[in-house]
């Protein structure tokens, strides 16, 4: 059995302009979260650590930021606990990607040869992790707004993959539903999951809990671990995942 705590949308960093003086105590609220969140993968002994996108608010972050984010996926690594992560729509991987800036995995900590913790890219869209037997697939594009459904890259993922006993992707992205999420920048239906072949698809985007069933194929949003504006009462999720 491999089991996995799944985030995402944890927008460290934001702004909060709206907030005035207390902008500051929310940014360390949502900092908080994600420590509490790391907390909860050591105590549980989960094997796999999942970040569905929009870990970071915006591309530009101070490197204390990033450092602070660097310290805690290396309590993970040292516990042997392995971190998966992609960007998202508000960390998007472009030319101004903070994942561009900052070397993620170095500041945690870890080799070149090491798979303690792994930024999925558009170079490198999966990571076969051995001592687990899965694959991760987390399709990214460079841009904000997506040019096709990333699931339409997965095919072609899994045929260079090495064979593994699951897979599991990552996604930041908007199911489709039509007449309120078509003009999101990412979106994917549930036909695309159910042909994915996947076994568990972590999402991200929503900022709410949700989950549901592709033709027996579970896909979830761990929505945000704390929530990221005032009206977001059924944030302050993450989920523990077996398989």
């Amino acid at each position: 059995m491999l089991r996995l705590l799944h985030t995402a949308d944890v927008h460290l960093g934001a702004r909060h302009a709206d907030l005035g003086d207390a902008a500051a105590a929310q940014r360390e609220r949502q900092f908080a979260a994600f420590r509490a969140t790391v907390d909860l993968a050591l105590a549980e002994r989960v094997d796999l650590f999942l970040v569905a996108g929009d870990l970071f608010d915006s591309n530009v972050q101070p490197r204390r930021s990033v450092e602070r984010v660097a310290a805690e996926l290396a309590r993970l690594a040292e516990a042997r606990i392995r971190s998966v992560l992609i960007p998202g729509t508000h960390d998007v991987y472009d030319r101004s990607s903070v994942y561009r800036a900052y070397d993620l995995a170095a500041m945690a900590g870890q080799r070149p040869d090491d798979d303690g913790v792994t930024v999925l890219t558009p170079d490198h869209p999966w990571v076969h992790l051995a001592a687990l037997d899965l694959v991760v697939h987390g399709p990214v594009f460079a841009t904000k707004r997506a040019p096709r459904s990333p699931l339409h890259e997965l095919a072609a993922h899994v045929a260079q993959t090495p064979p593994a006993t699951l897979r599991v992707g990552l996604l930041h992205a908007s199911l489709a539903i039509e007449g309120r999420t078509d003009h999101d920048e990412v979106v994917v239906t549930t036909d695309e999951i159910a042909a994915s072949g996947l076994d568990y698809l972590a999402l991200g985007h929503w900022h709410s809990a949700q989950q549901g069933k592709a033709k027996g194929m579970t896909y979830a949003y761990a929505g945000a671990p704390e929530p990221v504006a005032v009206d977001q009462d059924r944030a302050g999720k993450v989920l523990l995942v077996a398989l």
